[in-house]
């Protein structure tokens, strides 16, 4: 009996162990933190390809995609598609409120014409379901 009853911790105590191994791997591979495994610890790590942070804005001509935010002259603008043979832009003023988007729904044939947009003037170069092009007005400033 005595023999069975010592059997029996051992048994339990291995389980434990166990279940703490595999706890301790899955945690551990979960909270790994991402990008530091190949770094020294003295942080001397030079990325051999550094990220070149493209400007939207080439040729005086600023090309937004759909859905994709592109931040100007402490403005975001983001571009929503075409309705209805409108052009959907949403304009974000940094300075008086971050979160409030002005959106704006331009006919094609007044945006022809030229459009303003977060005080800045705009001549329509191209546009399309996914992408639009608008050619800059007057002097402007890259931020």
């Amino acid at each position: 009996m005595e023999e069975w009853s010592q059997n029996r911790y051992l048994r339990i105590f291995v389980l434990v162990v166990m279940a703490g191994i595999v706890f301790g791997v899955f945690y551990r591979a979960y909270n790994w933190p991402a990008g530091q495994s190949m770094r020294p610890p003295d942080g001397t790590y030079k990325d051999a390809s550094p990220k070149k942070t493209l400007s939207p804005i080439k040729n005086n001509t600023l090309t937004l995609l759909r859905g994709r935010p592109v931040t100007v002259w402490k403005k975001k603008l983001v571009y929503h598609g075409l309705e209805s043979d409108r052009i959907h832009i949403a304009v974000y003023i940094l300075e008086l409120d971050p979160e409030v988007p002005y959106h704006h729904r331009i006919p094609v044939r007044d945006a022809k014409k030229g459009i303003r947009l977060g005080g800045q003037a705009f001549d329509l170069v191209g546009y399309g379901k996914n992408r639009i092009q608008l050619g800059i007005k007057g002097d402007y400033r890259e931020d």
